[in-house]
């Protein structure tokens, strides 16, 4: 599962108190938890198993919805091998004909 973020949109407010648009900011994690903090001037953040917890809470029968805002879906990138530039190569093989010079005096 990816990791998303949802904005919490309210068409309608029945009860006065969070106002309409977008009221919190919901963090799904890759278990399916919910993270919900509020926009409000009395911030708060509370936590969910899920987001059936969420809309059975503050779903207000369809006057809120969620809005996806972020979708981290896991991408395999692969690594390109490191280059050493030729400037990185000078410098190598100027140590090593020093510490070859620096041993012969030895």
């Amino acid at each position: 599962m990816a990791i998303r973020v949802f904005h919490l949109v309210r068409d309608e407010d029945e009860t006065g108190i969070s106002g309409t648009g977008t009221i919190a900011e919901v963090f799904e994690a890759s278990d399916g938890t919910c993270i919900v903090r509020w926009l409000s001037n009395m911030s708060s953040t509370n936590i969910y198993d899920n987001f059936k917890q969420v809309d059975q809470i503050h779903g207000h029968g369809g006057k809120t919805r969620l809005v996806l805002v972020y979708d981290e879906t896991p991408v395999e990138i692969p690594i390109e091998p490191i280059r050493i530039t030729e400037a990185e190569e000078d410098k190598e093989s100027s140590k090593a004909t020093r510490k070859k010079r620096s041993s012969k005096k030895d």
